[in-house]
């Protein structure tokens, strides 16, 4: 209903909680030093009485008609509590929430309050990233690998490593995390939810490798049945580097692999003592974000998907699916641009200095 003056009539033009401007103080005050009354006033600007009365009565404690600071919403702790929340998440940072009120003594009914008070202080709640278990030890040689590198080596050094991984892949769970939109409530709803796979299907291991100016084919490596487990041996690496290294070898360069098992056997090792092929030295262990090419095996999976949109639905026996896989796989790989592997070289000493300023923990790679 609209608002009504005592003894007027109903206007619709009165405003009501729209605070006063500036300008609107001052035609306020001039009313008044003409000796006009409050409603008088109030009918000039369109509010009521009380209004009027009220402003007049603070305006002696306003500058130049500007509202005065407002005290805010009551603090729901006191500065100690404060601290102590902050020294708790800061102590123990995969603290859960439930725990972290139980330690600073704090109803559970007042987490809001907890979440606004580590928001303004910077700092929110992710679900942990994933990375290999490094220790101490494991930290200490990937620093020393970051330092080596960055001490001795020219700004050049990574454009004359051929680098190289192996990678399992399976028929299913390609392609992008996908966002959905919706309300909270549809949340859990089954067109908003991305379904693990039962099964990940039939799966093919392959090889690779690039450097400045070059990348490999995608290898399909070869089962070696007379192994223990009927898997992947340090034979069936013999195999993939005895076919791709006479392809892109050059004098001067090194070649880079991890410490899996197959790649630090004797017979491996004294493949590449045979050949005179120099091996990138004291790689450290656990050190996936210091190999570029683990780039290029997440944009093959995405591109995988882009490829054969229906692979994860490919039927008709486990041999059809796996050629039809291969088949995929060659594809994709051929389609990553030399723009995405030249991006991957001229970033690399991003990668060194990463591990050295954290001291060989983990990074974002």
């Amino acid at each position: 209903m609209a608002p009504r003056r005592p003894l007027g009539e109903i206007s619709g033009n009165i405003r009501q909680g729209c605070e006063m401007s500036p300008y609107e103080r001052g035609k306020m005050i001039l009313a008044r030093d003409l000796g006009l009354k409050n409603d008088e006033i109030g009918i000039i600007l369109d509010r009521s009485e009380d209004t009027i009365k009220s402003s007049l009565k603070v305006d002696s404690q306003r500058q130049h008609g500007v509202s005065k600071p407002r005290s805010g919403r009551p603090r729901a702790f006191t500065d100690r509590q404060m601290r102590l929340i902050l020294r708790i998440v800061y102590r123990e940072p995969k603290i859960t929430y439930k725990s972290l009120l139980e330690q600073a003594s704090i109803p559970p009914e007042q987490k809001h309050s907890v979440y606004r008070i580590l928001k303004e202080h910077g700092i929110t709640n992710w679900r942990a990233k994933r990375r290999p278990a490094l220790t101490p030890r494991l930290a200490k040689l990937r620093k020393a690998f970051g330092d080596n590198i960055a001490n001795n080596q020219a700004s050049d050094w990574a454009d004359h490593i051929a680098w190289s991984d192996e990678i399992s892949i399976h028929q299913k769970g390609h392609g992008k995390r996908s966002f959905t939109f919706g309300t909270a409530e549809q949340k859990w709803d089954k067109d908003h939810v991305d379904p693990f796979p039962k099964s990940l299907g039939p799966s093919v291991m392959v090889w690779a490798g690039f450097g400045r100016g070059f990348r490999t084919e995608i290898v399909i490596m070869k089962r070696d049945y007379e192994a223990k487990h009927q898997g992947y041996s340090s034979k069936s690496y013999i195999e993939v580097l005895e076919e791709q290294i006479p392809l892109f070898w050059e004098p001067g360069w090194r070649f880079m692999q991890d410490n899996a098992p197959i790649h630090t056997a004797r017979i491996v090792t004294q493949w590449f003592d045979d050949h005179a092929i120099e091996v990138v030295p004291n790689w450290p262990p656990f050190s996936p974000d210091l190999n570029p090419i683990e780039h290029a095996w997440a944009k093959l999976r995405d591109i995988i998907h882009e490829v054969d949109p229906d692979i994860d639905n490919a039927t008709g026996g486990e041999a059809a699916i796996l050629e039809r896989l291969i088949t995929t796989i060659r594809v994709a790989w051929a389609r990553i641009p030399e723009s995405f592997f030249d991006a991957l070289l001229d970033t690399y000493w991003r990668r060194i200095e990463a591990v050295r300023e954290v001291d060989g923990w983990y990074t974002k790679y």
